[in-house]
């Protein structure tokens, strides 16, 4: 390799950001610009943020692009006028059409947080937790039209284990994919690497997060209860109602089981010594909940505040 490889990022929130820090630290590699979704309205204010990735290449005076969509000739002309080696996606959140993918010499490389063909689509580490997995993969992948079904370049174990929230978990996959691409790249761009295709007949599919996903089912497990919290935070949280009223569960303790506390019927709370919850499989442990409309608060604070009349009441499953 004579000369850096001329590469552009295509990526948005916070957590694919050790990625370019990998690219920019790698000799190999010359970090041209950043491609980032629009400016999103964000908080209560509903006031605009910038992605991650653009704040963090607007620190180091590298360019960036923020386009609407990829499948306009404007940004086809400017992505071709960059002239670029490579072009590196990670959490980009938007299809990337044929015709820009075809631009640079050395293709596009995609990093997905999955073991390929295994969880095509958005949320790969949210549905492997919640199907209960404690292992997963980083997979690299050449980008094409269909998603996530590129030839693999290199695919890697990582641990899920059972207390890391799902956004932990992406800066983990992230980082570790980073690596693995600078890696693989001078092989790459030699012409030494190889691909294996994917095999579609194993492929398996995850969606984009809905609020609604986020209620707890009572009668699930409590260990499910608690993948599903790790699943869904930071966002969209999970909840129950009570008093026709939303209560996000931000924190869970320990478990109770069955041999400990008494078994009651699914979602029956039980005040004495804390709040507890009754599951499918016995207690679980809320120790920071937040009604709608409020603050997040410690059980104790807001067991004061109701007087601990939610002793024996039944939430719905």
């Amino acid at each position: 390799m004579t000369s850096p490889i001329k590469t552009v990022f295509f990526g948005t929130p916070h957590f694919v950001v050790p990625v370019l820090e990998v690219l920019r630290a790698c000799k190999d590699v010359e970090l041209i610009a950043v491609i980032a979704q629009p400016d999103r309205p964000s908080g209560r204010k509903k006031e605009l943020k910038s992605p991650a990735t653009k704040v963090w290449a607007q620190e180091r005076d590298i360019p960036v692009l923020q386009p609407e969509s990829l499948k306009t000739p404007e940004i086809e002309t400017q992505l071709r006028e960059l002239d670029a080696d490579l072009f590196v996606v990670a959490g980009y959140g938007m299809l990337i059409p044929d015709n820009i993918i075809s631009l640079p010499q050395f293709d596009a490389i995609n990093i997905h947080p999955s073991r390929l063909p295994e969880y095509r689509g958005p949320t790969p580490i949210q549905a492997a937790i919640l199907d209960g997995k404690e292992t997963s993969a980083v997979s690299i992948i050449l980008v094409r039209s269909k998603m996530d079904a590129g030839p693999l370049l290199a695919q890697e174990s990582f641990d899920l284990g059972t207390v890391h929230t799902s956004e932990e978990l992406y800066e983990k996959a992230f980082t570790q994919g980073g690596r693995m691409l600078v890696d693989l790249l001078p092989a790459w761009v030699n012409g030494t690497h190889g691909t294996t295709e994917q095999d579609d007949s194993l492929a398996t599919f995850c969606k984009l997060t809905k609020k609604e996903d986020a209620e707890i089912d009572w009668t699930c497990t409590s260990r499910q209860i608690r993948d599903r919290l790790r699943a869904y935070t930071p966002w969209p949280g999970i909840y129950t109602t009570w008093k026709g009223k939303r209560l996000k569960i931000v924190e869970l303790g320990p478990e109770v089981t069955t041999q400990i506390k008494e078994a009651q019927p699914p979602g029956t709370i039980s005040t004495h010594e804390g709040l507890h919850i009754a599951t499918g499989d016995g207690w679980i442990e809320a120790t920071q909940v937040q009604l709608e409309g409020k603050q997040p608060q410690s059980a104790e604070a807001f067991l004061h505040g109701t007087g601990r009349e939610l002793e024996g009441e039944q939430l719905p499953s």
